[in-house]
């Protein structure tokens, strides 16, 4: 009698949404198939013990290792893939003040940019609303919004204000003596 064995390898929790399989089977001639027991997977190959699998739903997902062999019945092993659920973190600046430049109706806003960690590496800030750092703003309020998204989809977002106060007292310019003719 012939022994049919299938390992689908270590469960794993992953930064990010691919990783590569290490499943085993024997005898030799034996072959394998992979299958999305539940959550979601795409293999680049499902018929090779040591498939890139990518696109993984958050959280738990679990997969199923087949090996086969003629007529010997199939036996399985299954393996859990648990991506990142963690969110990443960011911590915006104060709100920023600032008056305007002088003659102009706006300012110059300027800040620190937030800070953001994350447990896994590779999480990447992105400002997603109102004007850059360092540029003029007009005098009023202003919001400012960034988002930090890791490896994994996970996000999290801040927003600070801008305020740029007109603090110039306005000027007159006279033309001169006016002379108006009487009748």
């Amino acid at each position: 009698a012939v022994l049919v064995t299938a390992n689908a390898g270590v469960d794993q929790t992953i930064c990010g949404n691919t990783t590569s399989m290490a499943a085993t089977f024997s005898p030799a001639s034996a072959t394998g198939q992979w299958a999305v027991y539940s959550g979601a997977a795409t293999f680049s190959n499902s018929n090779s013990a040591t498939t890139v699998v990518s696109g993984f739903s958050s959280g738990s997902n679990f997969l199923i290792w087949k090996v086969s062999l003629g007529s010997c019945a199939a036996v399985y092993d299954t393996v859990k893939i648990l991506t990142d659920t963690v969110l990443p973190k960011i911590v915006c600046p104060t709100n920023v003040f600032a008056t305007n430049t002088s003659g102009q109706c706006s300012g110059i806003g300027a800040w620190t940019l937030p800070s953001i960690t994350d447990n896994c590496p590779g999480a990447v800030l992105t400002q997603i609303s109102g004007l850059s750092n360092g540029a003029s703003f007009p005098v009023g309020t202003s919001s400012v919004s960034y988002e930090v998204t890791d490896n994994s989809g996970n996000t999290a977002n801040c927003s600070f204000f801008v305020t740029v106060s007109d603090d110039e007292a306005p000027k007159i310019i006279c033309s001169g003596d006016l002379s108006f003719p009487n009748d």
